[in-house]
Protein backbone atom coordinates (compact mmCIF):
# COMPACT_ATOMS: atom_id res chain seq x y z
CA UNK A 1 0.00 0.00 0.00
CA UNK A 2 1.38 3.38 -1.00
CA UNK A 3 1.17 5.65 2.05
CA UNK A 4 1.29 8.82 -0.07
CA UNK A 5 -1.79 7.78 -2.04
CA UNK A 6 -3.59 6.76 1.13
CA UNK A 7 -2.76 10.08 2.83
CA UNK A 8 -3.99 11.99 -0.22
CA UNK A 9 -7.29 10.11 -0.34
CA UNK A 10 -7.93 10.58 3.38
CA UNK A 11 -6.82 14.22 3.21
CA UNK A 12 -9.33 14.92 0.44
CA UNK A 13 -12.21 13.80 2.63
CA UNK A 14 -12.46 15.76 5.90
CA UNK A 15 -15.46 13.70 7.05
CA UNK A 16 -13.59 10.45 6.56
CA UNK A 17 -10.45 11.90 8.11
CA UNK A 18 -12.46 12.81 11.20
CA UNK A 19 -14.32 9.48 11.42
CA UNK A 20 -11.43 7.05 10.86
CA UNK A 21 -8.13 6.98 12.68
CA UNK A 22 -5.09 5.51 10.96
CA UNK A 23 -5.81 2.21 12.73
CA UNK A 24 -9.41 2.43 11.50
CA UNK A 25 -8.22 2.84 7.91
CA UNK A 26 -5.91 -0.15 8.30
CA UNK A 27 -8.75 -2.20 9.78
CA UNK A 28 -11.07 -1.19 6.92
CA UNK A 29 -8.50 -2.19 4.31
CA UNK A 30 -7.74 -5.47 6.10
CA UNK A 31 -11.43 -6.37 6.30
CA UNK A 32 -11.95 -5.64 2.60
CA UNK A 33 -8.93 -7.79 1.83
CA UNK A 34 -10.45 -10.67 3.81
CA UNK A 35 -13.88 -10.18 2.21
CA UNK A 36 -12.54 -9.71 -1.33
CA UNK A 37 -12.82 -13.35 -2.46
CA UNK A 38 -16.51 -13.44 -1.53
CA UNK A 39 -17.17 -10.02 -3.05
CA UNK A 40 -15.34 -11.04 -6.24
CA UNK A 41 -17.57 -14.10 -6.68
CA UNK A 42 -20.61 -11.81 -6.80
CA UNK A 43 -19.23 -9.69 -9.64
CA UNK A 44 -20.12 -10.36 -13.27
CA UNK A 45 -17.32 -12.28 -14.99
CA UNK A 46 -16.66 -9.38 -17.39
CA UNK A 47 -16.20 -6.83 -14.60
CA UNK A 48 -12.69 -6.20 -13.40
CA UNK A 49 -11.84 -4.30 -10.25
CA UNK A 50 -13.92 -3.46 -7.24
CA UNK A 51 -17.71 -3.24 -7.26
CA UNK A 52 -19.27 0.24 -7.45
CA UNK A 53 -21.08 -0.39 -4.18
CA UNK A 54 -21.03 -3.04 -1.50
CA UNK A 55 -23.79 -5.55 -0.84
CA UNK A 56 -25.95 -4.32 2.03
CA UNK A 57 -24.78 -7.08 4.40
CA UNK A 58 -21.11 -6.21 3.78
CA UNK A 59 -21.81 -2.49 4.15
CA UNK A 60 -23.57 -3.10 7.47
CA UNK A 61 -20.78 -5.40 8.65
CA UNK A 62 -18.08 -2.80 7.97
CA UNK A 63 -20.21 -0.05 9.47
CA UNK A 64 -20.61 -1.98 12.71
CA UNK A 65 -16.99 -3.16 12.87
CA UNK A 66 -15.73 0.41 12.61
CA UNK A 67 -18.61 2.12 14.42
CA UNK A 68 -19.38 4.31 11.42
CA UNK A 69 -22.51 6.19 10.47
CA UNK A 70 -24.18 4.96 7.30
CA UNK A 71 -23.11 7.99 5.24
CA UNK A 72 -19.50 7.72 6.41
CA UNK A 73 -19.40 3.97 5.66
CA UNK A 74 -20.52 4.69 2.08
CA UNK A 75 -17.94 7.47 1.83
CA UNK A 76 -15.24 5.09 3.09
CA UNK A 77 -16.03 2.59 0.31
CA UNK A 78 -16.07 5.32 -2.31
CA UNK A 79 -12.76 6.78 -1.13
CA UNK A 80 -10.86 3.62 -0.16
CA UNK A 81 -12.28 0.90 -2.40
CA UNK A 82 -9.53 0.92 -5.03
CA UNK A 83 -6.74 1.07 -2.46
CA UNK A 84 -8.37 -1.69 -0.39
CA UNK A 85 -9.11 -3.80 -3.47
CA UNK A 86 -5.56 -3.60 -4.79
CA UNK A 87 -3.79 -4.45 -1.51
CA UNK A 88 -2.23 -7.89 -1.61
CA UNK A 89 -2.93 -8.63 -5.25
CA UNK A 90 0.74 -8.98 -6.11
CA UNK A 91 2.18 -12.14 -4.56
CA UNK A 92 -0.37 -12.72 -1.79
CA UNK A 93 1.36 -13.33 1.54
CA UNK A 94 -0.50 -16.28 3.10
CA UNK A 95 1.03 -15.66 6.53
CA UNK A 96 -0.13 -12.03 6.62
CA UNK A 97 -3.57 -12.99 5.33
CA UNK A 98 -3.90 -15.68 8.01
CA UNK A 99 -2.82 -13.24 10.72
CA UNK A 100 -5.44 -10.74 9.54
CA UNK A 101 -8.11 -13.44 9.84
CA UNK A 102 -7.06 -14.08 13.43
CA UNK A 103 -6.79 -10.39 14.30
CA UNK A 104 -10.39 -9.70 13.25
CA UNK A 105 -11.92 -13.03 14.23
CA UNK A 106 -13.89 -11.41 17.07
CA UNK A 107 -15.48 -8.89 14.70
CA UNK A 108 -16.51 -11.67 12.33
CA UNK A 109 -18.02 -13.65 15.21
CA UNK A 110 -19.86 -10.64 16.61
CA UNK A 111 -21.19 -9.02 13.42
CA UNK A 112 -20.84 -11.60 10.66
CA UNK A 113 -23.16 -14.56 11.23
CA UNK A 114 -26.47 -12.70 11.11
CA UNK A 115 -25.31 -11.10 7.84
CA UNK A 116 -24.09 -14.34 6.25
CA UNK A 117 -20.48 -13.21 6.57
CA UNK A 118 -17.77 -15.50 7.92
CA UNK A 119 -14.00 -15.33 8.13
Amino acid sequence: MDFGTLAKVIGESPQLNKALSYEGVVTYIDLIRILKPDLSRRLPSHQGGSPESLPLATHDFLKLCLNLEDKIAKLAWHALRQIAWDVGTEGEDIHKHGCAHLKYFGLFLKYGPCRGIGA
